[in-house]
């Protein structure tokens, strides 16, 4: 009988601890201050994307004035998002309209902000 009555000790407070821990992990997460996106994550996700299709593929001209801004872009510190945002505009500056619009495509399939950011590329 007194073995019984530590399993159901043991039991109840194997339960109260796993309740704590999810309301710990509920609140913690609420407190915490969400990231802000990362200009720069986000273009090079757009570049990846057009460049998975051979319809918006970049071109050559288009390659040769993309890769030194992202060689760029990675020596920017993760904190500075106006620099990054900054190599972000002239990246997606290069994209022509139809590519543009590819990247919208995929936004709205994906239901929110994917590639190029939440302002668009």
């Amino acid at each position: 009988m007194r073995t019984r009555r530590w399993w159901i000790a043991a039991a109840a407070l194997v339960a109260l601890l796993a309740l704590a821990g999810g309301a710990y992990s509920v609140a913690r997460s609420r407190l915490a201050p969400a990231r802000p996106a990362d200009p720069g994550l986000a273009v090079v996700l757009a570049v990846r994307v057009l460049e998975r299709d051979p319809a918006t593929r970049l071109t050559r001209e288009q390659a040769a004035a993309v890769l030194p801004l992202l060689r760029a872009l990675q020596e920017v510190p993760p904190t500075d998002t106006e620099a990054a945002a900054a190599f972000a505009r002239a990246i997606r500056d290069v994209f022509t309209p139809e590519q543009r619009a590819a990247l919208q495509a995929v936004r709205r399939r994906q239901g929110g902000a994917g590639p190029g950011g939440p302002t668009g590329a």
